[in-house]
């Protein structure tokens, strides 16, 4: 799942609602290997990242990948 983090089209959102003062927290959505998109859920504590959860992503969070890749890009996914 870290391979998700080497995704130059990486989406990633900070997690007001599961975030404390302790550490933040952060949802990603990528592609693995260039094939996979998935979600990834992650702390960060003092610039240590912690795994909390990774699965495969739903079809309309693959929807919002790949618009978002076309609007960085301007041409379509070939995940």
């Amino acid at each position: 799942a870290t391979a998700v983090f080497e995704d130059p089209f990486l989406i990633e959102i900070h997690d007001d609602e599961n975030s404390s003062l302790e550490e933040d927290r952060y949802i990603c959505l990528g592609s693995l290997k260039e094939f996979l998109i998935v979600v990834v859920a992650y702390a960060d504590r003092n610039g240590i990242i912690r795994l909390i959860s990774a699965r495969k992503a739903e079809s309309k969070e693959k929807e919002a990948y790949y618009e978002s890749f076309k609007r960085k890009t301007g041409r379509n996914s070939t995940v």
